[in-house]
This record gives C-alpha cells, structure tokens and sequence, in this order.
C-alpha cells in the first residue's frame, strides 16, 4: 500500500479525536503539532478541510473549487494582468495585505503568512513547497481558520465579508428577472 495513502488513512480514522482537540482547545497548536505532524503542511490542510466539510475529495479537488471561486471574483478587476496583481491590488484597496502577509503575530496574533510559511498561534503550520504563488497561499491561509478553528479578527472578518459580499452580489444580479416592456 502507498505510503500517501497510508497517511490519508490514518488521518482519516483520527479525524473525530483531531477536532475535539482542536475545537475544545485541550492542547495548543504546538501539542497539536507534536500529536499530529502529518497535519502541518499545505497539502494536508486541504485534506483536512474536505474532511471538515463533509465532502469526499482530494485536497487537488479542493484546492482547484477554491481556486475558481477566487479567479472569478478576481477577474472583476480589470486593470490588473495576473492573478497575483488582481489579489495584491484587492489586498492594498482592504488595507488586508499586511494582516494576511505579514511577520508571524504570537500566540494571540491571527494566521499569516511569512516568508513562504503560514503561522497561526506563533506556529509554523506549513512551509509552501507547492503552493508557491500568492493566490494559492492566500487560499491556504483561508482554509487555515477552519482547519484550526481560529477565530476571525476584526480585519479578517473586514476580508472576509468583502469577499462573501462579492461573491453573493454577482449572482443576485444575474438573476433577477429583466423589467418588462425594456
């Protein structure tokens, strides 16, 4: 049997005990760490949030749904070329960019991202092998507050309603039903 599959096995039958030690706040995330290492890294935290959703799909599943949402709310700005530009411009407008790519902030301080790494609690939670552009971390640390159940901060929850109000808006749009005799 393959080691990878192995892995996702034992993650799997260990899920239910792994969120009660997460959600319950019985240990830390650097116990957390040591109990569990497979768990800390980007790859396993797409796992982990498939497994946390309910859904059967691999962390490539995952990580592509994530993606396509982001893309099609990112191709609204249009003076920006790249995907990177388009998130690092929305980023700027929040004022977001430095809460989310900014120096590891504690034990109190909120996930972040620094230097090819994301930190939640003071911890290193992944090193980013794969995911190196900046819209595939972006994703990861969003996956990073349920994985870990971290609460939102006041700025994060700024981010993360400016992107749930975008998201909901575009559709609303589109469906409602054009003004007769126009």
């Amino acid at each position: 049997m393959c080691v990878a599959w192995q892995l996702k096995e034992a993650m799997d039958k260990t899920f239910a005990d792994r969120r009660q030690l997460v959600i319950k706040r019985k240990i830390g995330l650097a116990a957390l760490k040591r109990v569990y290492p497979a768990l800390f890294n980007e790859v396993e935290i797409w796992e982990e949030l498939a497994r946390v959703r309910g859904v059967n799909r691999t962390w490539e599943e995952e990580l592509e749904e994530a993606r396509m949402a982001l893309k099609s709310m990112l191709n609204e700005v249009a003076f920006c070329d790249t995907l990177d530009e388009k998130l690092a411009h929305v980023l700027m407008e929040m004022r977001e960019e430095h809460v989310v790519f900014g120096p590891p902030g504690g034990r109190a301080g909120p996930p972040t991202i620094h230097e090819e790494e994301l930190w939640v609690e003071g911890v290193k939670v992944a090193q980013f092998e794969r995911f190196m552009s900046k819209p595939d971390q972006y994703l990861t640390w969003g996956a990073a507050f349920t994985v870990f159940a971290q609460r939102l901060s006041f700025r994060a929850t700024q981010a993360a309603a400016y992107w749930a109000g975008r998201a909901y808006a575009a559709p609303a749009v589109r469906l409602s039903a054009p003004a007769s005799g126009i």
